[in-house]
């Protein structure tokens, strides 16, 4: 049987979710595409916050929803553009804002909000992470790699058992 695409996790923090992404930066590279999904408070900006904290160059503080600026660019290595399709209406929308040309130039890595919005801008080789609301604290976390990337899946140990915190 071939090795699972997904892996699971669950967070009882804000700080367990960004451990999670912490572990996810650690295989990304240049020219990857992560999409975000979840519910509005589901923690998909903690995500990026924890996941450009964890690069090079990174802090949490440089991270902020890019709901109303559609892109934010973060200055780490590699550097990230995190963008949000939530007021996106589709592919017509999307020729506005330049994601084909980020997606195209192979330097960035990319981070979507609300990818499942416009899904026919993701590829096969995109990375894709679901956060469920469990609880006033709790998330499911699942992140689905690239079919030629399953390996990868295998992230360290810390992922298995985040360390714990608050809200």
């Amino acid at each position: 049987m071939p090795p699972s695409r997904t892996r699971r996790f669950t967070s009882h923090s804000s700080q367990q979710t960004q451990s999670v992404a912490a572990c996810l930066a650690s295989v990304l590279q240049s020219g990857d595409l992560v999409g975000l999904q979840g519910d509005l408070g589901a923690g998909k900006t903690t995500f990026t916050r924890g996941l450009v904290a964890a690069l090079p160059s990174g802090t949490p503080t440089m991270v902020s929803s890019p709901s109303f600026a559609i892109t934010n660019l973060y200055h780490c290595q590699p550097p990230v553009c995190h963008l949000d399709f939530y007021r996106l209406d589709g592919l017509d929308d999307l020729e506005g804002t330049g994601y084909w040309d980020l997606l195209d130039d192979g330097r960035y890595i990319l981070v979507v909000e609300w990818s499942d919005r416009i899904p026919q801008a993701f590829h096969s080789h995109s990375w894709s992470v679901r956060l469920t609301i469990l609880s006033d604290s709790e998330r499911l976390i699942e992140i689905e790699a690239p079919a030629d990337r399953i390996g990868q899946l295998l992230l360290p140990d810390v992922c298995e058992h985040p360390p714990s915190g608050s809200e």
